[in-house]
């Protein structure tokens, strides 16, 4: 193996649920991104790090790009990954299967000036087995677009499919001393994953009965030696919210409470207290101060 060190900074980008999520934890092994079947799940700046031989990628998740919104919110994730490009050595572009309309059109319009490396991601193609023709079509049209290094269909569940990305990030990857230390896996705090965790089990278990409009604050993060111990608000715009995550005698919030504790005990192997609380706080999705507070403030 070469002495050389390769450092790639790889943003993945795409419209909501397209997948991004959960190709970057396949592509490091572990849950570093929350992930759901809503729109909008990923709100921040995720870097996981997938360190391999001599080869380091820091992957950037972005948030699904909104064309249809134009809420102080919305402004926020869209300039977070205009932002993100910017900074990006290669760009995966996450395909929702065989989609392609105006929305992916319109993600283009974000791609600062000059040559950016751009990979294709066609996501899901399990999906269209036994549609060989319409494949064989819609891949044909992407290349004769001009606009990918290169194409790769794939599902992001599958290891084999994963391990072949690895191999096309590898023709791409820039040479330059590790960012990270090898075996670290994420840039984020253990207060930002648990508040990503809480959020994630809000989004699964109310699915449509809450908008993307809820925020977790973590108020109170204490390690001892043998337990943890959490205090987090959830933050909605409405009463109606609130009296949905609360549930009848406070059930909907309890088994929030009780699926992030019985996880976040699996992986750190030490008894957890969670306590959570639920706050109308209107409209603050399109509130500036709230937003900074919240911390979806994007520079």
């Amino acid at each position: 193996m070469s002495d050389e060190q390769y450092t790639t900074v790889v943003a993945v980008i795409g419209r909501p649920n397209a997948g991004k999520s959960t190709l970057i934890n396949s592509m490091v092994g572990q849950k570093i991104a929350i992930t759901s079947r809503r729109p909008q799940t990923t709100r921040h700046r995720i870097h996981a790090i997938h360190t391999k031989e001599n080869y380091q990628f820091v992957f950037i998740d972005t948030p699904g790009i909104n064309q249809t919104s134009q809420s102080a919110f919305l402004q926020e994730l869209n300039k977070t990954t205009r932002a993100v490009l910017s900074d990006a050595d290669v760009v995966l572009f996450m395909l929702d299967g065989l989609t392609w309309d105006k929305t992916e059109d319109a993600i283009f319009k974000y791609f600062p000036p000059g040559e950016l490396n751009c990979i294709a991601v066609v996501n899901k193609i399990d999906r269209f087995r036994q549609q060989h023709d319409r494949v064989t079509a819609f891949l044909q049209r992407l290349q004769q677009q001009g606009r990918f290094a290169e194409i790769v269909p794939l599902s992001c569940r599958k290891p084999t499919d994963i391990n072949y990305l690895e191999k096309i990030l590898r023709k791409y990857a820039v040479k330059g001393d590790f960012m990270f230390p090898a075996d670290q896996c994420t840039d984020q705090n253990m207060r930002f994953y648990v508040s990503e965790l809480i959020r994630e089990k809000i989004l699964r278990r109310f699915n449509q009965e809450i908008p993307y409009s809820a925020a977790v604050v973590i108020d109170r993060y204490e390690e001892g030696e043998r337990s943890l111990r959490i205090k987090a608000t959830i933050h909605v715009e409405q009463e109606s919210h609130k009296q949905i995550i609360v549930g009848k005698g406070g059930l909907g919030i309890r088994e929030v409470g009780k699926q992030v504790r019985q996880l976040l005990e699996k992986e750190m192997g030490t008894h957890v207290d969670i306590r959570l609380w639920v706050k109308v706080s209107r409209s603050w999705s399109t509130n500036p101060k709230l937003l900074r507070e919240f911390g979806y403030e994007s520079s």
